[in-house]
């Protein structure tokens, strides 16, 4: 399974001025690339995440697209292992693992 999500997002709208990019909107980018990889990957089922690690290697100014990509490393029937990283142009701001557990919806 080699899945990729990616998403794209204008930080100026997420700051405020020139202020630098939160590390909680930074965390949100992640959980919005997780989700939306997990999502694609089992439609019919819920996805609840049991795990995320982010570590952060530069800071973005507030003026500035951010982009990020995000991968599946492995999965079972009920567990998905990804990988994604947030960058601006070719510049890492983030990287980041999680494991999501798959549900069947009720």
């Amino acid at each position: 399974m080699s899945a990729r999500f990616e998403i794209t997002a204008d930080v100026a709208d997420l700051t405020q001025g020139d202020q630098p990019v939160s590390d909680s909107t930074v965390m949100g980018l992640f959980t919005k690339l997780f989700e939306g990889l997990a999502l694609s990957q089992a439609p019919d089922a819920k996805v609840r995440p049991l795990s995320i690690n982010c570590d952060f290697v530069n800071q973005a100014d507030g003026d500035v697209a951010l982009s990020g990509s995000a991968v599946v490393t492995r999965a079972t029937r009920s567990v998905m292992f990804m990988s994604a990283e947030i960058k601006t142009g070719e510049r890492f701001i983030a990287t980041a693992t999680a494991v999501y557990k798959t549900l069947p919806k009720a």
